[in-house]
């Protein structure tokens, strides 16, 4: 899987343009504001507008409201 954009539907804006992120090209600790969609082989994770997400250490997603 390619990182890209696609259009995303979300109450409280609508639709917009969100980033697409495959999990492991995702850096430790950097953080990714919303809207954003992140893909892996196992799982898709939307992250909503206002919120972050950021891969930890530990291989797990942390995301922020």
């Amino acid at each position: 899987m390619t990182n890209g954009q696609r259009e995303a539907y979300f109450p409280q804006v609508g639709v917009v343009e969100a980033p697409v992120r495959h999990f492991d090209t995702l850096p430790l600790g950097h953080r990714l504001a919303g809207p954003a969609i992140i893909e892996s082989s196992v799982t898709t994770v939307v992250v909503d507008p206002g919120a972050t997400v950021e891969r930890t250490a530990i291989g797990s997603l942390l995301i922020e409201p």
